[in-house]
């Protein structure tokens, strides 16, 4: 899915709207070992700490919505050295601890606002180093409306959330997910 958010991004970026102009992929790479060396210099090129490490299969499982927050490549090792599964490690983006999921099914288009992670400071991540902080479901909770309800993040227009789904339909997807 992100790639084909990727591959119409700069699109979006062209309106010069206030929302379209926010969409962006943070940076992803793909790890099954701990690079050393000349490796990890070609691996990690960008990627900066924290990174969000989510396990690569999606089975519907429990495990599979487990993710942790990595601060450093000390952290890394040890995530990798505990499991035998690719990862997919993600650039941290602040965010204001909300995210805007959408769903499209047909000619039918949905946001929703939900609870994310809290926006990670310089001096917590120097704190943290070498820690890898498990999470999983944060955005499902059951009372996230209500909760946000007074939330000062504003929703995303229709026409706008309608525009990212047709983006992501023409990758011939049958249901679609995306967050904001």
């Amino acid at each position: 899915m992100l790639n084909v958010v990727t591959a119409f991004e700069s699109k979006l970026h062209q309106s010069g709207d206030r929302f379209q102009s926010n969409i962006s992929v943070p940076k992803q790479v793909l790890v099954d070992h701990y690079p050393e060396g000349e490796e990890a210099t070609n691996l990690l090129a960008g990627l900066e700490f924290p990174v969000i490490a989510k396990l690569l299969f999606a089975n519907g499982s429990a495990k599979s919505h487990e993710m942790c927050l990595i601060f450093s490549p000390k952290g890394l090792r040890s995530l990798l050295a505990d499991t035998d599964s690719p990862i997919l490690l993600q650039q941290f983006v602040n965010h204001g601890r909300v995210v805007f999921k959408g769903y499209s099914i047909g000619e039918h288009d949905q946001c929703v606002k939900r609870r994310s992670l809290p926006d990670i400071l310089k001096e917590q991540v120097t704190t943290l180093e070498g820690a890898v902080l498990p999470f999983s479901q944060i955005s499902n909770y059951a009372n996230d409306e209500h909760n946000l309800a007074h939330d000062l993040h504003e929703m995303p227009p229709l026409e706008f959330v309608e525009e990212v789904a047709k983006g992501v339909w023409a990758s011939n997807s049958t249901f679609v997910f995306f967050q904001l």
